[in-house]
């Protein structure tokens, strides 16, 4: 995608992508881009490069980001969330913090220009009109934008900790930990998370069942916030999204106002309506499939450990990229493995599948700080996946063996600056010691447990080069 026209970087050094390409949009949408996971993760300076786009040089003198680039735009509101998350993805993948610093001024404006523009009364919940992805603008109490706004505020909040502002740190929290009590309660339905809209109404989904109702929550795992709603809410949810909204073929069901799968295929619907309550008018492109948030949704559930519900998904995603040419579809003609259709070809959303190998590897990482750690949700006794760090990349590798954990870092190209490692060992584990060694060095380190999470502090910082593998054997 980056060699094909979705993407040009210039020679001032500015990078731009459009949404897609033959017939999509410009510039550097923040609210498609939101979604995507790829580019940042295996190409961290194009990641820092958006955000300096967003803080430094489009951002409005009041702190408005703009949600495209190159001609006068406003804030969409899931996009402008959207930037102030990603600054946190793109510091824990920075070597140091260069990066933050200089984002952090433009960072904290755009902060605060959120909470005043559309949650004015700082409950925590949004409020007003929410223009987003969906090219409409929802209003009012949900957790579309809801949950984005608890990531955005929670990532705001850690970063200002890192730059040591206490204050505003201090403020953001207050602001989050009323949303995660006031949101949990207003717009939790028993199955799923709804809308309260206002009046008068937007592009409302009201009482739907929304794939995106917990996107914030999606990207508050990838970077270490946590949860913003209780946990077996969010499970409840990422069940009723998958018993709603899947389908395993289209015959019969009128995919409005964009047809991207054929009638004999499957995917995941962007919004149902379970109790046939639908609102007029109602969200504009509910009757739609994206694969940006098919994965998305289906990264969200590896998270909860939902790994059969996010391989349905995923193996009918892809199944419809098998080769075989399809006519008849928006964009289309659809079916190229590498050419995944929205509004235009090689469309930027799909670059969310990212999110299903960090779900899989569960992988820790602070870059700064010199943290790296994997907590495998896929095959966690006997996992190997890839895995990228600030400055390089390489292949990680968990056995489980009785009372033996055995972990393998293989740095393939790079380097990487470790001061401290993050396992997790089965809850029934007593007593955990650890060694580390890279070659025949061994590394001293304290081991920290809290619960099933062990973290090993290393005595002195390691800097681990090229061919090089970090070896560590956990026993209990």
């Amino acid at each position: 995608m980056f060699r094909g026209p979705t993407c040009w970087w210039s020679e001032d050094g500015y990078f731009a992508g459009f949404e897609g390409c033959y017939g999509c949009c410009p510039l550097n949408c923040t609210h498609v881009w939101n979604y995507a996971q790829s580019h940042a993760r295996l190409f961290p300076e194009v990641g820092r490069n958006l955000r300096v786009s967003n803080f430094i040089s489009y951002l409005h003198p009041d702190g408005e980001t703009s949600h495209r680039e190159h001609t006068p735009h406003g804030a969409f509101a899931d996009g402008h969330c959207a930037v102030i998350v990603a600054a946190l993805r793109e510091h824990q993948l920075s070597p140091d913090e260069k990066f933050l610093k200089q984002v952090w001024p433009g960072l904290k404006k755009a902060t605060d220009w959120m909470i005043e523009k559309y949650d004015a009364d700082h409950d925590g919940v949004p409020a007003g009109q929410q223009w987003n992805t969906y090219d409409t603008a929802v209003t009012g109490a949900n957790t579309f934008i809801g949950s984005q706004y608890l990531a955005a505020l929670a990532a705001a909040e850690k970063l200002a900790l890192v730059m040591k502002d206490a204050e505003a740190a201090s403020r953001w929290r207050a602001v989050r930990e009323a949303g995660m009590k006031n949101q949990n309660a207003k717009l939790w339905n028993g199955e799923y998370y709804i809308q309260i809209p206002e009046t008068p109404p937007g592009r409302d989904y009201n009482n739907g069942c929304a794939s995106d109702q917990l996107l914030g929550q999606w990207w508050a795992h990838q970077i270490g916030l946590g949860y913003l709603y209780p946990p077996e809410r969010v499970r409840k949810a990422t069940d009723a999204i998958m018993r709603y909204n899947f389908r395993e073929k289209f015959a019969g069901f009128k995919q409005d106002p964009r047809r991207y799968i054929p009638d004999d295929e499957g995917g995941l619907l962007i919004c149902t309506w379970p109790h046939n309550d639908r609102p007029k008018p109602f969200m504009l492109y509910s009757d739609e499939v994206w694969t940006g948030i098919e994965y998305s949704t289906a990264g969200l559930m590896v998270f909860e450990g939902k790994i059969e519900s996010a391989r349905r998904i995923v193996k009918m995603a892809r199944s419809r990229y098998d080769g075989r040419k399809r006519d008849g579809l928006n964009s289309g003609p659809g079916g190229n493995p590498f050419n995944e259709l929205e509004c235009g070809k090689f469309y930027a959303r799909a670059l969310s599948s990212w999110s299903l190998l960090i779900a899989s590897q569960g992988q820790v990482l602070d870059g700064p700080k010199g943290v790296l750690g994997f907590k495998p949700r896929w095959q966690p006794t006997d996992h190997r996946s890839f895995f990228t760090a600030p400055e390089g990349w390489g292949l990680f590798i968990q056995k489980h063996e009785g009372n033996l954990q055995h972990e393998r870092i293989e740095l393939r190209h790079g380097k990487l600056r470790l001061q401290e490692l993050v396992f997790e060992i089965p809850s029934t584990a007593k007593e955990p010691t650890a060694k580390i060694s890279v070659g025949s060095r061994t590394l001293p380190a304290s081991l920290k447990r809290d619960g099933t999470e062990v973290r090993l502090v290393l005595a002195e910082t390691a800097h681990v080069t090229e061919g090089q593998t970090v070896e560590v054997a956990l026993r209990w």
